[in-house]
């Protein structure tokens, strides 16, 4: 999938390269996300797997003269997130590259409408674990804990629509679906303090992994 990606890439911007038209430009925007967290245990964590957070960035834009097809990629600061328990969140910041293949139609209005859909690197700049641990109410030599690890590195794919309100304006969705895993989670129950910060206790039926698609809504101005 990586290897794909890359060669897919490289190949469109130097097909392109010579006769396309280059325009640059900042994009920012919000991300609706959804961790997918509940379906793994609803007794502890919270029932809410929605999280909203930003990002913003450089953007480039290469489309050949004539057509419809164009080339947009970009270098984007992205903040998701968890909520891993009542008032207490994980941020999850990653450096994101998408570069997707984008075809416009212009339907000599004062609006140009545009699909696209290409695939996305995240680069992890946070932190990567968090831990909580409750003690139980029965038992106070003993304890609950969650663990929360999220990967370094992940893959996803994007597909959106948007308009262009004028030469430098545009409005767009997009939705971000994951290829890899976003991260794991591992429940571990009867934990005594001497073996809460070793993750190999929690057994590999109380660990799973979850993914993030995220929903986005974004805005961008090319010069």
């Amino acid at each position: 999938m990586k290897k794909f990606f890359a060669i897919a890439v490289l190949a469109a911007v130097c097909t392109m390269s010579a006769s396309a038209q280059i325009s640059w430009g900042l994009r920012g925007g919000l991300n609706h996300v959804s961790n997918e967290i509940t379906a793994i245990s609803t007794e502890t964590v919270l029932n809410s797997d929605n999280y909203t957070g930003f990002f913003f960035g450089p953007m480039t834009e290469l489309r050949i003269p004539n057509t419809a097809i164009g080339l947009e990629a970009a270098l984007l600061y992205t903040q998701k997130g968890l909520e891993i328990a009542e008032g207490d969140e994980m941020k999850n910041a990653s450096l994101a590259v998408p570069a997707s293949l984008k075809l416009t139609f212009d339907k000599g209005g004062s609006l140009v409408y545009f699909v696209h859909a290409g695939g996305q690197f995240d680069y992890k700049t946070g932190d990567l674990d968090r831990q909580i641990a409750s003690v139980k109410e029965n038992d106070a030599t003993k304890a609950e804990v969650r663990d929360f690890i999220l990967n370094k590195s992940t893959w996803s794919v994007n597909v959106g629509a948007g308009i262009k309100v004028s030469y430098h304006l545009q409005l767009s969705v997009n939705y971000n679906i994951p290829v890899t895993e976003e991260g794991v989670y591992a429940f571990r129950d009867n934990v005594s303090a001497a073996t809460i910060d070793s993750l190999e206790e929690a057994g590999e039926e109380s660990r799973k992994a979850f993914r993030s698609s995220t929903l986005q809504f974004a805005l961008a101005f090319l010069f």
